[in-house]
Formats: C-alpha cells, sequence, structure tokens
C-alpha cells in the first residue's frame, strides 16, 4: 500500500488499525495544532509505525518522541498536557 496513493481520511483510518485500542486511548487526538499539516503528521506516523513495529508503551512512547521531533510538534504530547492540567 503506497502512502503517497491514500487520501487523508484514508490514511487516518489506516492508522486507526495500526494503533492498538488500548494504546490509541492513552494517545487521544494528535498533538497537531491548527497551523500545523495534520495529513504529513498521519503520514510520517504511518510510516513510522510500520518501520518500527511498536509492541509496547515504552516503544511507543519512543516512536512519538521521535515523531514529535521530526513533525514540527516540537515534542508536543497530549498525555503530557493531560497529566499537567490534572497537577492544577
Amino acid at each position: 500500500m503506497s502512502e503517497g496513493s491514500l487520501t487523508s481520511v484514508e490514511t487516518r483510518q489506516y492508522l486507526s488499525r495500526l494503533i492498538p485500542p488500548e494504546i490509541a486511548d492513552i494517545l487521544g487526538h494528535p498533538p497537531v495544532l491548527s497551523t500545523e499539516n495534520r495529513q504529513a503528521y498521519d503520514a510520517l506516523m504511518t510510516q513510522l509505525v510500520l518501520e518500527w513495529k511498536p509492541r509496547n508503551i515504552i516503544s511507543w512512547a519512543t516512536l512519538l518522541t521521535f515523531l514529535g521531533r521530526f513533525s514540527g510538534t516540537g515534542g508536543r504530547s497530549r498525555i503530557c498536557s493531560r497529566s499537567h492540567s490534572k497537577r492544577r
């Protein structure tokens, strides 16, 4: 399946099949701002998941850290945002 041939909706659907539900629940929505390119983020995430094949929470966290550095999100994470807001 060529990533370049997928629409943004197809990419999101494909990505949702690659991420286990228990991991998706933890991740929530991608940390992409309205000024950033969600399609590029999803495409990069898909390629990283297919290449690295993460199997546990540590490997998923490593993948997300790497993704944040190269996607323009600057490593922003909803996980960190959520836990930080609970401490207030």
